[in-house]
């Protein structure tokens, strides 16, 4: 999954993490994050989803009856290891697990051995009916990730790569109501915009609405980051994630 920056995209990937565990007893998981501090979020998130079912809503087969920094393990015989890629080259030690039949890799263009990450897909099962392995991650130039997105689409046989963009949520619009909207809403699409919005309904079947573009419009008028980062974090095709800087 190539996406646009807080969609949400991760913490609804959680929750097939969890609804994995539970319908195949006996899933060695494991979820990969880019630092230590997002690690811990995702388990905490994990931890909350699972809270937050009803008491008996899986019966007895499925419940958590050891949890620590590194693991999560099910009464049913599911365990989700967590690991962290980290953003600098660290050596391969936390790839070198076996066996995997479930895998949720979040934020992979950031993280830092491109040669760790090759490790870690060697140790996935093959032929597990059952097996699942979720890549997501924005953009991040040309690198690891992008090499993975070209080969999602090349082999679709076995993948399946689709991009989410910025447009799918409804709260990146600006509402007629709104007074952003007479200053960025009102004024018709440049020939660029309409290039874009073309490839938007072509592509994905999205319409890009007034609304939509004036949040665009205000966002490139108020980033104080470089306009490219901008277009990387945001973008509103899967051609426009993946960019060099100045090009």
């Amino acid at each position: 999954c190539l996406k646009s920056r807080q969609l949400g995209i991760t913490t609804v990937s959680l929750v097939i993490d969890v609804f994995w565990c539970a319908m195949y007893p006996g899933t060695r998981a494991a979820l990969v994050s880019d630092n230590e501090s997002n690690r811990d979020e995702n388990r905490s998130i994990i931890e909350g989803y699972i809270k937050s079912f009803p008491q008996g809503y899986f019966g007895e087969s499925f419940k958590v009856v050891k949890a620590n920094r590194s693991f999560m393990q099910f009464s049913n015989g599911s365990r989700i290891t967590f690991l962290v890629a980290g953003t600098k080259k660290k050596g391969v030690s936390w790839a070198e697990g076996k066996g995997y039949s479930f895998a949720h890799k979040t934020e992979v263009s950031k993280y830092g051995d491109a040669d760790a990450l090759k490790s870690f897909d060697e140790s996935l099962a093959q032929t597990n009916p059952d097996r699942l392995f979720i890549t997501e991650s924005t953009a991040n130039g040309y690198n690891h990730f992008r090499s993975a997105w070209i080969e999602s689409k090349r082999d679709t046989a076995t993948q399946r790569g689709f991009f989410i963009g910025w447009w799918a949520s409804n709260v990146n619009r600006i509402d007629k109501l709104d007074r952003r909207f007479s200053i960025y809403g009102t004024y018709p699409a440049s020939g660029e915009e309409r290039e874009k919005v073309r490839a938007v309904r072509e592509q994905y079947g999205h319409v890009i609405t007034r609304e939509l573009l004036a949040w665009i419009r205000w966002k490139e008028s108020v980033q104080t980051q470089d306009i490219h980062m901008l277009t990387q974090n945001q973008p509103l095709t899967e051609q426009e994630a993946f960019i060099q800087s100045g090009y």
